[in-house]
């Protein structure tokens, strides 16, 4: 039985209705969690993706943000207010005037919840759309390229700014701006007794992605998938190739002999189990090639403690059968 090391997510799921709030990291551990916030006009609440043991992210989906419902509109004097379909957020009405009258416009911008203009970012911009900016408006950010549109920047943070209030009164941006910095490239990754089976081939720009595998009778520790981060590097750290074992399972309710980072041919791991408990399998495994364990890893199974057979005078006695260890047995007498 071969033991792989622990697997990984990438790519955090993309919402149009919600906003990722607490990560900006391309590569996640078993179990991580994201949190994404609902985009104003939608029901305020945090979607959780998981990151789950078959290297996927736990289902979530546009459909997870309802929408909010406007009020009904007022009625409109010497006119008509039409409706298409539901009043939720997003929909439209349409507002005229009866024969003989004409719209008179007046300003309501005073009643809106306005913010600021967009914070400036070095070596990139806002695309400026509008002068004034209120409640539930989206700005876009993008990095200066070259003379002729070549990519200088790496952008790294959210792209997309959105204008919130966190008291309905003064508007407020919901995150700081995006960065614009020096354009990333990791350098071909290199392992000893080991080569690059992806098809990403260089230059190696922010978040590629290259897979790893070892020659063969030699067996990897650490992640075999590793992505080019901001700082030039790759993450995880490069893996390694060697001629042994990785470690064994540790087992629940019992313990192992050895506890090393890789094992070579020939080392044995021996197994026992806490009082109360029996091996199922067998008590040793060994590492044998090409990088394996000789026995798949044994159990500890709760032992039994064999039935009550002294009998109660008057009464009887009340356990499952048989009784395991830590089995409640209750002794109840006869009526009278």
């Amino acid at each position: 039985m071969l033991f792989r090391s622990s697997g990984q997510c990438y790519s955090p799921p993309k919402l149009n209705t919600a906003i990722l709030k607490n990560s900006s990291k391309s590569v996640f551990d078993i179990g991580d969690t994201l949190i994404y916030e609902c985009l104003p006009g939608y029901m305020k609440k945090k979607i959780i993706a998981i990151c789950l043991e078959s290297s996927s992210w736990s289902s979530v989906n546009d459909d997870m943000c309802k929408r909010k419902t406007c009020p009904t509109p007022a009625d409109l004097l010497n006119g008509r207010v039409q409706t298409t379909g539901s009043s939720q957020f997003g929909s439209t009405i349409t507002y005229s005037c009866n024969e003989g009258y004409v719209f008179i416009l007046f300003s309501i911008l005073s009643a809106a919840i306005r913010c600021d203009l967009p914070p400036t970012i070095p070596n990139g911009r806002y695309r400026k759309t509008q002068e004034y900016f209120y409640y539930g408006m989206v700005v876009s950010y993008e990095c200066n390229t070259g003379p002729r549109g070549e990519k200088l920047y790496d952008l790294v943070g959210q792209k997309t700014l959105y204008c919130t209030s966190e008291d309905n009164k003064v508007g407020i941006w919901n995150s700081p701006p995006p960065q614009c910095i020096t354009l990333a490239k990791c350098q071909t990754p290199v392992i000893a007794h080991g080569r690059i089976v992806s098809f990403t081939r260089p230059p190696y720009l922010l978040n590629d992605a290259v897979e790893l595998e070892c020659d063969p009778g030699f067996t990897m520790k650490g992640s075999k998938i590793v992505r080019c981060q901001i700082n030039s590097q790759w993450e995880p750290a490069l893996p390694m190739c060697f001629r042994g074992c990785l470690p064994p399972m540790e087992i629940p309710h019992g313990k192992r002999s050895k506890t090393k980072d890789y094992f070579s041919f020939g080392d044995i791991v021996y197994y026992d189990c806490e009082p109360g408990y029996f091996l199922s399998g067998s008590n040793f495994i060994k590492c044998i090639e090409p990088g394996k364990w000789n026995f798949e890893t044994p159990k500890c199974e709760v032992k039994s403690c064999g039935q009550f057979l002294d009998p109660l005078p008057n009464g009887q006695v009340k356990s499952p059968s048989p009784p395991q260890l830590g089995t409640k047995v209750v002794f109840v007498c006869n009526e009278g």
